[in-house]
């Protein structure tokens, strides 16, 4: 389910609608603080390519994708990991 809602966000995000690409990143995030309160919650003048980046890397730590991520973004060969 997170996946989903990370790759609508993507979508959103591409389409140029930030606010809702931020609002279902932290519709994600707020299930791993107490209370749902997110002390650094996703806003839509920090939501970029690099704190979407950083977001997916987060959530799919263990998963292994994170190279399939970044070819996809066009970072893996043209940023500074």
């Amino acid at each position: 389910m997170t996946e989903v809602y990370y790759m609508l966000a993507e979508c959103k995000w591409g389409s140029g609608d930030i606010a809702g690409a931020a609002e279902l990143i932290n519709i994600v995030r707020k299930r791993n603080f107490t209370a749902g309160v997110d002390p650094d919650p996703v806003t839509i003048a920090d939501l970029d390519k690099y704190r979407f980046l950083d977001d997916w890397s987060i959530e799919f730590l263990g998963e292994g994708r994170r190279r399939t991520y970044l070819i996809r973004w066009d970072a893996f060969a043209t940023e500074a990991w």
